[in-house]
Formats: C-alpha cells, structure tokens, sequence
C-alpha cells in the first residue's frame, strides 16, 4: 500500500529555557543565553545610548554583544534621553 496523504509535524522552535535576573531592583524572567545587548532589545531601550552595570560592574559597549547574563545577575540600566 503506498501511503499519498502523509503530513508530518511541523518542527517547533527551540525554546530556550527561561531564568531570573533582576533588572533595576525589578525580577525578571528572560530567556538563558540573553546577551546585554540582547536585554537592551527585549526592554526596547535601543533608541539611545544606555549604561548596563552587571552585579555592581560597568559592562562596557563594546562587549554588549558577547557578554551574556546569567541566572541571579543584578543588572543596573541607565538609558540617556536628550531634550531641550
């Protein structure tokens, strides 16, 4: 017998499991492997300039992208707003 109608599943996405950080005095639950820079998106702060400080330590710019949070981390963020 030759089986014509066959449907096979639809590959899910991986999930990443989520953890918690806190993030101006404030739990938070992302996903595991969220890099700074990837909080700075999820908190949609990407308009300006931002200063992180991760567990009471300034995370330079240039290493948002590969500095990646962990479960327990205290993350300060400051986001710079110009006016006048």
């Amino acid at each position: 017998m030759l089986a014509t109608d066959l449907t096979f599943p639809t590959p899910q996405p991986k999930t990443q499991n989520p953890m918690q950080i806190t993030v101006n005095g404030e739990a938070r639950e992302i996903p595991s492997g969220t890099s700074v820079r990837g909080l700075v998106e999820i908190l949609e702060l990407t308009d300006g300039p931002v200063a992180v400080e991760r567990n009471r330590e300034v995370v330079p710019r240039a290493e948002h992208t590969s500095r990646v949070l962990e479960t327990g981390d205290v993350i300060e963020i400051v986001h710079f707003v110009g006016g006048g």
